[in-house]
Formats: structure tokens, sequence, C-alpha cells
């Protein structure tokens, strides 16, 4: 016969021994035992390792001040850092009482007016696990029902209970007065991971949904109270029916100052500095749910933050972006989804996600500054978490128009917090000590991988290939100097491969750097996010083109009756282009010459005329490409522009061969 089981581990009232609501339990599915086998010793040896303690730290939640109607249901305890560790209790049942969406806030209440509660505890006497009458008392574990007769005569309360039988030997009869259909909030699978980053992100994974229900709202229950002089200065709301679900109702006289203090004037003081040029500074006001952002680069340009789901991706990140040039309002700054890396998925949110508050950009001679102030939690945006790191993003451009950044990178941070003291007793000690935690800032740059490559197309097209054309020009001039008649056209093949080569080192180099530079799990894009790279592609493609086409060219017309030897010719000193010589060795090794040059033939002349054609538009492209990329450089490391270097050299050739170029058509 099989007999079926269920269990549960939970602590224990350390007065009366009674068992509290469970903190473990089993699993819902069905566990069989059959007690009638035969005896087997089939059980396995635990092994516990020791688990080395950690500093349990309580939810922070605010104090409700200034608030007269209050909205009371029954949801979890929230764990080891909910109800015991709020209470400083070593018990708990496992639910507590919320309070506006609170786990058990302190409520300051003052005295002269009136505050209502509406309640939604339960309303089924016959299932305690599902009633919960909701009373005030001054007892700091509740649990009227639970008490002695003779026990409730020193427990005064303050409304939800009706006295019915009362002696001098205790209250044996009474009424819970505040009943009302049961709205439970509850967890959610993720709801044990989400209690580290915070109680607003712990309370964003519970299931509400009962607080939005019609039947339970219509029929909650109303429970009216106006302190008087008389009333205690600290009252306590609980259940009737369980101990310790409630908190602490600080009473003060009407025009006596509030119990709560928030002092936010550390915002500014621990600046965080993320480059050489751009700041952050930062603070959680936890009263409020609220982080403060200041963000000041030392420069003019727009500037940007991004919240993410703790990767440094920045596709699905949530930025919040400032552009200069147009005017502070609701859309800017402004909230922008990134749904993509180019700026085409830089995309402004709707009207009414625009929640920002206090938002402003503003720019002096030298420095744009973004002020914003930004809900913590926010529906169907990322959370933003007081109680550990978060990774943002950071950017700025090289302009005040927005566009492909100047500068990008990732920290990791927990932001300072407000210090907020109740009744002179600082509420958030444990966020204090944490405060200020900031990670190493990463950025999306490899600054050694940019430089190689700077320097392999700067040598290409600054003098390689400078040298290369000036060699075809100063033909004349080079045998004057004493080599051969095609000396030219070996230095103009030799220094066009290696730019060639160099072009393809430096394109290599510049895939490699984007690729490890790309977030992982993100795409990489080598050629969409901005013009250089575009054109940069375009330049190694027309450059192999090129070097492909000198490979092909067609040969010049063969010499009739020449039987001159190659290595003869190779001394002659006329010009080749006059005598009509080849233009490479294989060429000459069966050229000849004679007295009078063939004619080139239609398909040579219009090759030469493409070749020199795209060898020009080539050098145009790959000089406007080094002068942006040198641009690109110096804004990105925050480095001088050495562009002028690159045109000085480039210059220096340029005269030089011009000079030359004039000599020869004068003297040669």
């Amino acid at each position: 016969t099989l007999t079926t089981d269920i269990w549960a581990l939970g602590p224990t009232d350390q007065e009366s021994g009674n068992p509290f609501y469970h903190d473990i339990a089993a699993s819902r599915e069905l566990i069989q035992f059959d007690f009638g086998r035969a005896i087997v010793n089939n059980c396995q040896t635990i092994e516990v390792e020791e688990e080395q303690e950690e500093e349990i730290f309580a939810f922070f939640r605010p104090v409700l001040t200034n608030i007269n109607e209050f909205r009371a249901v029954i949801g979890p305890s929230g764990g080891d850092r909910g109800y015991k560790a709020i209470s400083e209790s070593s018990t708990a049942w496992g639910i507590a009482w919320y309070i506006n969406d609170l786990l058990v806030p302190v409520i300051e209440m003052r005295r002269g007016q009136t505050y209502k509660f509406i309640v939604n505890g339960g309303d089924d006497p016959s299932s305690s696990s599902e009633y919960h009458p909701f009373y005030l008392t001054d007892s700091s574990k509740g649990g009227y029902i639970q008490s002695d007769p003779e026990d409730r005569l020193t427990e005064t309360t303050f409304g939800g209970i009706e006295i019915l039988n009362q002696t001098e030997d205790g209250v044996f009869e009474f009424e819970p007065t505040v009943v009302a259909p049961l709205c439970d909030y509850t967890e959610s699978p993720q709801s044990g991971d989400a209690a580290a980053g915070g109680f607003p992100f712990y309370f964003s994974t519970l299931d509400t949904s009962c607080a939005t229900d019609p039947f339970v709202q219509n029929e909650a229950a109303e429970l009216e109270f106006t302190p008087t002089s008389s009333t205690p200065d600290l009252l306590y709301y609980q259940c009737v029916t369980h101990t310790n679900l409630g908190w602490k109702i600080h009473v003060i006289d009407e025009d006596a100052p509030s119990i709560l203090e928030v002092d936010c004037s550390d915002f500014g003081n621990t600046p965080i500095r993320l480059t050489n040029e751009l700041t952050l500074n930062a603070i959680v006001d936890p009263v409020e749910n609220v982080l403060k952002v200041d963000l000041v680069y030392d420069g003019l340009a727009w500037i940007g933050v991004a919240f993410t789901d703790g990767s440094p991706t920045m596709v699905g990140a949530e930025a919040v972006i400032g552009l200069p040039d147009e005017a502070n309002s609701l859309q800017n700054p402004a909230k922008y989804d990134l749904n993509r890396r180019e700026l085409a998925g830089v995309n402004r949110m709707a009207d009414d996600r625009q929640t920002l508050i206090n938002a402003t950009i503003t720019q002096t001679d030298s420095q744009t500054i973004m002020s914003f102030t930004k809900l913590l939690l926010e529906p169907d945006e990322l959370p933003i978490f007081t109680d550990k790191p978060n990774r943002i993003l950071f950017a700025h451009g090289s302009s005040n128009d927005l566009g492909f950044h100047a500068r990008f990178g990732s920290v990791e941070f927990l932001a300072n917090q407000c210090a907020v003291k109740v009744k002179g007793e600082l509420e958030n000690e444990h966020a204090l000590a944490w405060q200020g935690f900031v990670g190493v800032a990463e950025t999306d740059l490899n600054r050694n991988l940019w430089v190689a490559h700077g320097a392999c197309a700067a040598i290409a097209w600054a003098i390689l290939v400078p040298l290369a054309v000036g060699a075809s020009l100063i033909r004349k001039v080079l045998v004057k100097m004493g080599l051969s008649e095609g000396a030219w056209f070996q230095i103009h093949r030799i220094l066009n491969s290696l730019a060639a080569i160099l072009t393809l080192v430096a394109f290599a180099l510049a895939v490699h750097a984007i690729k490890d530079q790309t977030p992982s799990g993100e795409t990489t894009e080598h050629f969409s996010l901005i013009t250089h790279h575009r054109t940069g592609l375009v330049i190694f493609v027309l450059t192999m083109a090129q070097a492909l086409n000198g490979i092909l060219r067609p040969h010049l017309p063969a010499k009739a009756g020449a039987d001159t030897p190659a290595k003869e010719f190779e001394n002659n000193t006329e010009d080749p282009e006059a005598s009509n010589i080849r233009d490479d060795e294989a060429d000459l090794s069966k050229a000849a010459k004679v007295s009078e040059p063939a004619e080139k033939s239609l398909f040579r002349k219009l090759w030469e005329v493409f070749h020199r054609l795209l060898g020009a538009t080539l050098l145009g492209l790959a000089w406007w490409q080094v002068q942006d990329g040198l641009d690109l450089f110096a804004t990105r490391f925050d480095e001088d522009n050495i562009a002028y270097v690159f045109w000085i050299v480039i210059s220096a050739i340029a005269g030089t061969v011009g000079a030359l170029f004039v000599y020869q058509k004068i003297a040669l």
C-alpha cells in the first residue's frame, strides 16, 4: 500500500512553540512511499558544504508621509531581505502586509488628521491561510486571535476589532470588522534572484493582478482612523489571524517636523570619470525611487548614457540622449530605444514614455552638460538597481548633430544614495556603505590596432603611391641620374605593389579591430555604421582592381624587324615611350629597337586612360580617407590631431616631383 506524503520546513514561535509559515516546501508533485517493502538501506550520504554566511541587508522601502489613504493587501514576505530583516525578527509567516505596494512600510500619521485604509485581506475564517483581518494595535506582534483572553487585556486596539465580551479576566469574544475578499500578491520564478536588485525590482516580478480585479476593488473593506492627543506615538498595523505580518505607524503632532529626513547633498561629491573628458555624477533617491544624473563633457557635442540588462551590448539598451542644438523640451533630452548599432536604429520613444524629470542640456564655451532625473522602475523598461551594480553605456559625438559616436564605452557602477533617516536613525546605512562602487570603464576602442591601421594606410598613400606616380613623371631625370630606361617602370610597379599590400594589411586590421570591439552577442557591423568604414571598403576594392588591372594590361605592339638582344636593349638610353619599348620585363625580353615605333592599339590606349583615371580617383579618395581617419583617431582617443604631418609629407613629395618634372621639360 502506498502512502502519500507532503512536507515542509519552517520556523516556530520562540514563545509558544507554534509553527509559522514554512520557508521551504516540498514540490507539489505527488510523493508516495511504500512502507511495507523489504528493508533495504538505499539512502545516499548527503554531503553538506559549509557555506560562509553573508550579511543580509533589509529591503529599503520609503516611509509613507503626507498620505491619507492607504491600500492594504497581502503578499510574500520578501525572503531573507524582507520581513525578517526589516523587523529583525527570527520568524516570519512568509506573507506580510503590502501598503500602497510597499512591503510593510513605516507610516507617518499626524494627530487630528483622518486616515483611511482600503483593505483586501480575506473573508473566509474557515481557511486561516487566506483570512487576514486588518487592525490597528499597540502590539508589535499582532495576531489578536492567538492571544489568551487574559493577554488581550494588555493589548489596546485602535480599529478593526469590535469587543463583544470583555470582563476583568479577559476578552472572550470579539469580531474582526475589516474583512473583505483576499488580494494576495504572489512571487514568480524570477522573484528570488530579483531580490538582490532591491525592492522595486523584486516587486516588479510579483503577480499583482488581483489589485486590478473589479470584484476585489469593489468589495474592499475600509477602516478610518483619526489619531488624537491620547493616541500613543507608536502603533502597528497587524493581522488578526497571524502574528508578524505588519509594521510601524509613527504618530506625531500636527505641526511637528516629519520623522523622515532625506539628505542628497552628497550629489556631485564623487564623480565617476568615464573618459578624460566625460564625467558622470549620479545619486539615487530611494524615497522617491528616482536616479538623478549629471553627465558632463569637456567639449561641444551631443552626449548620452544608456541603461542595459547587464551586458555591454548597445542593441536592446535604453538611452537618454541630449542634443544641444534643440530646445529643452519633452523631446530633448529624451529617452531612446537602441534597436540597431547604426543611426537608423536609434529611435526616440513615444511621448507617453518620455517620463524624465527636469531634463536639460546646456553648453558653455567649452562644456556640454546634460541633467535629468529618471524613475528607477518604469513599465516595459529596463530597471535601475539600487542594491547591486548597474552596467551603463556612455557616448558622445564629434559635433552637436546626432551621428556615429566619437567615443563609446561601458562601466559597471553602484550609484550613491541620498541618506535617509527615520526619527534620526539612518535607514539605508548598508547602501551608503556600498555606494560609489565603480568597475573599470571599458571602451569600444583598441588603440594599438587603429595605430597600425592608420600607419599602413598613411605610408601607402602619403609616401609609396606619390613616389610611384612621381617615377612615371620624371623618367628622363631618372635616366640622367644613371638609371636604365626601364627603371622608372620597375620603381612604379614595386612601390604600387607595396602600397597595395599595405592597403590590404590596413583593411584587415580595421576588420579585426571592429570585430574585436563589437560586444559579444551583437552582429559585427563592418561597413554600415559610418562613411569612413564604407569609403575604406571602396578604396580596398578599387586598389585590388587596380593591381589586377596592371597585371592584365594589354601589351605594347611589337617592333617589325627587331633583332636587338634584350640585354643590349636594357642599356639603351632612349625613352621607352618614344621608342615603343614594352612596359614590363616579359616584354623587354622580346622587344627590339627599330627606327619607327609601332602604333598602339585602341585597347591599349583605352586601358591607359582607364588606368590613369582610376589611379587619380584612388589617390584622391585615399587622401580624404587618411585625413578623415586621423580626425576620428584624435577625437576618439582624446589626442592631438597629426593630420598636418600627413599633408607636410605629401606636399614635400609633390613639390619635389613637380620641380623635377619642370626641370625635365625645360632641360631634358
